[in-house]
């Protein structure tokens, strides 16, 4: 499978969430979602999942995947 193409503060962000909490980070998304009002990198995932239609399957395929940030952002 290709990494998937994140824009560059989305892989930034994955890259903190993953170091900090492990790949594990997006089973619970309710629980994601409470603490993204004081995480800025969790905050910038739960508005990608929001503003995406296939935003969290696109999240945890580059989480166990791999991703790369898009150059063009």
């Amino acid at each position: 499978m290709e990494k998937v193409k994140l824009l560059k503060d989305v892989a930034i962000a994955l890259d903190h969430v993953i170091k900090k909490r492990g790949r594990g980070w997006c089973q619970n998304l309710p629980v994601v979602s409470n603490t993204a009002k004081n995480n800025h990198d969790l905050k910038i995932l739960v508005y990608f999942i929001k503003s995406n239609e296939k935003g969290y399957e696109t999240l945890q395929k580059a989480t166990y995947v791999g991703y790369e940030a898009d150059r063009t952002t």
